[in-house]
Order: C-alpha cells, then structure tokens, then sequence
C-alpha cells in the first residue's frame, strides 16, 4: 500500500501534511483502526479532528468521536457531505433519518454518531443499518476527495 500511495502523491501533488491524513484514511478504510489512531492523533488541525471523529465513532467509542467532531468546527466537506446524501436517504426512503442527520438541510456529526450507536447492534441485514454503512462509505470518500482537491 505505502508503494501505491508514494506514486498516487507524486503523481497528484499532494501536500505532506495531506498524505498523512490520506494514509491514516485508507487504514481506516481497510479496518487498521490502531495504525489509523497512531496518524490520525498527530495531525491538529479539523481534517484531522474529522478523520480522529470517524476512527472513534468506528472503534466504536461514541463519547470519544463526538469529542473530536466538537473540534472539527463547520467541517467545509460537510455541505457536499450534506449535497450527497440526500439521494441516499431519498433512495432509501428514510425521510425521517434523512430529518434527523440532514436538520435544516445540513450535515449534523453528532445525530449521525447518535444513529451510529443506535444501529450498531442490529443484524447486518436491517435496513436502517446499511443504510449508515452507506452514508459511512460516503463520509469516507467525501473526506477523501477534500483531501485531494486541495
């Protein structure tokens, strides 16, 4: 991974501090929650408080995620989070999840962490439960394209 993340900088220009973050995102992304802690802790800044905010809520230790998404602020990947996810919940059909996470048409870190731990030990088959996972996947890609845009 560490060869075809070296050529991906290269090849996009991408800023060192922005590697970290972009590294510890895709440990995050395959399940290395502790090598993505280890990156994720040393980088002060929102983004890094954004990705520190998923590992936690992912651990899970919800307490702790809503800890760092209080630092993140008004993230500004937050309105295309926000932009992105409305057809997610329309396909769905989930208008009340959509009320709840999207309030005044705005992403709301904190209800999506509560809706986190509320579906977190229902079958991989409920449907409220893929959906986070879906809405998870697009925080995730979301962010990365934040990353890369800068």
């Amino acid at each position: 991974m560490n060869a075809e993340l070296a050529r991906f900088f290269q090849q996009q220009k991408v800023s060192p501090p922005k590697q970290a973050l972009i590294k510890a995102l895709a440990l995050l992304w395959h399940d290395h929650l502790d090598a993505a802690h280890t990156l994720a802790q040393n980088i002060d800044s929102p983004d890094g408080a954004f990705l520190h905010g998923i590992m936690h809520r992912r651990e899970p230790d919800y307490g702790n995620a809503a800890y760092w998404f209080r630092r993140v602020g008004r993230h500004a990947a937050f309105a295309e989070l926000s932009r992105q996810a409305g057809p997610v919940f329309a396909s769905a059909n989930s208008t009340i999840l959509e009320q709840e996470v999207l309030p005044r048409g705005e992403w709301d870190p904190f209800a999506f962490i509560n809706v986190c731990e509320r579906v977190s030990g229902r079958p991989q088959s409920d449907a409220e439960r893929r959906l986070v996972r879906e809405l998870q996947r697009l925080e995730s890609l979301v962010l990365f394209d934040h990353l890369t845009d800068g």
